[in-house]
């Protein structure tokens, strides 16, 4: 094979290796600087436990813990420890009023499990949200382009939250992740790496309870 085919297809064997598992859609762009936020959300369970810090960045005072899964032996608890939002920046969040309310007043029994409830913060991939809306936007307006519509489908019940970003209002900035589909059948089934959708987007529909839907007028009528 002359060199320079042999050079054209192994370019083409690196860019399939390279191909992301997840289909890019037009990205929002960050603001720059701080964004103020005010809403509730829930600590991502994926961790141990969240690090609370004095400042948005890695090297800053540890202020505490927020604890998610339990350690082996440890009892497990329903819900996650939720916190008030109160500004987004370069990839963190300033949480203030964490609180573990609803494992306490539904099972009594358990031990109260520590956590840092004050002012700090956190990375942004730390804290979820429910949004109940299928429409992502390239701008916190309802008249900019769409970005992301799933349809009769809400990101919640398809996708994943990856982080939010940043605030505008009742919009927030989120990196998602679509991995899951309707069905023929109407069942809410796993996407193939080929068809999973992932970007930034502007988001309204925010709902901040961890354990069931909140009973609000859709955003995307």
């Amino acid at each position: 094979m002359p060199v320079r085919a042999r050079l054209a297809a192994s370019l083409a064997t690196l860019a399939l290796f390279a191909a992301p598992s997840a289909r890019a859609a037009p990205q929002a762009d960050l603001p720059a600087g701080a964004t103020a936020c005010a809403f509730g959300a829930w600590a991502n369970y994926d961790k141990p436990s969240i690090t609370v810090r004095a400042a948005p960045a890695t090297h800053a005072k540890v202020l505490g813990q927020i604890p998610t899964r339990p350690a082996a032996g440890e009892p497990a608890y329903a819900y996650s420890v939720i916190f008030d939002v109160k500004q987004a920046q370069d990839g963190w969040l300033r949480i203030a009023n964490a609180s573990d309310a609803y494992n306490e007043e539904e099972y009594p029994g358990l031990p109260p499990r520590e956590l840092y409830k004050g002012e700090g913060w956190i990375r942004a991939d730390d804290a979820r949200v429910g949004i109940q809306s299928a429409r992502g936007y390239l701008k916190p307006d309802a008249a900019s382009q769409r970005v992301l519509d799933l349809g009769g489908d809400w990101l919640t019940e398809v996708g994943r939250i990856q982080g939010i970003r940043a605030c505008h209002e009742n919009w927030v900035l989120i990196d998602y992740l679509v991995d899951r589909k309707r069905s023929p059948g109407d069942e809410i089934v796993a996407r193939g790496e080929g068809e999973q959708l992932a970007g930034r987007a502007w988001f309204r529909g925010l709902c901040e309870a961890q354990e069931t839907t909140c009973d609000m007028k859709s955003v995307d009528q």
